[in-house]
């Protein structure tokens, strides 16, 4: 039999009932909210802003506390590492991209190749325009006579009127 002063949606004991439960459930037995209703959901959102904002708030005063034994040498470290990462991070996506520019691919594609080496992605480009029945473009050698051929500039301004207008 259940108890009538229970919470209609989620466990408040533990706090993991949440306003957005408690509206859907009420919006779906009734057309609509009275004042009653609209006010009680609005306190329940507002105290659950208030309860996220705390526990926030409870979170950095922990860290503070478990930094505050730490030595300034072990802050350093940590800072260190977490650099290190983003560093690994980053050369890793700068080899891919490189790869997918060498090997025609988009920026999309490019996201899709896996692999911890140079080597390991090119095989995985290689793979994948194989897959999509691309044949691997090679960068054209750029040719620098090129440009027009032909007659010699003429010698005067006149000279190029005339073969402009057809006469000479």
């Amino acid at each position: 039999m259940p108890d009538d002063n229970a919470p209609a949606t989620g466990d408040t004991e533990n706090g993991t009932g949440s306003a957005t439960d408690a509206s859907t459930e009420t919006s779906g037995n009734s057309p609509e909210l009275t004042d009653a209703g609209k006010r009680a959901i609005a306190a329940e959102r507002k105290a659950a802003r208030e309860a996220q904002r705390r526990a926030d708030e409870l979170a950095s005063r922990l860290k503070a506390f478990e930094d505050r034994d730490k030595t300034e040498q072990q802050r350093a470290m940590e800072r260190a590492e977490t650099a290190e990462k983003a560093l690994r991070d980053a050369e890793s996506r700068a080899i891919r991209y490189e790869v997918a520019a060498e090997k025609g691919l988009s920026v999309k594609q490019a996201a899709r190749l896996i692999g911890s080496t140079r080597e390991e992605l090119e095989a995985d480009a290689d793979e994948l325009l194989n897959d999509l029945g691309v044949s691997v473009r090679r960068v054209p050698v750029p040719s620098f006579d090129q440009g027009a051929r032909g007659t010699a500039a003429p010698a005067d301004m006149n000279a190029a009127l005339r073969r402009m207008a057809g006469r000479a």
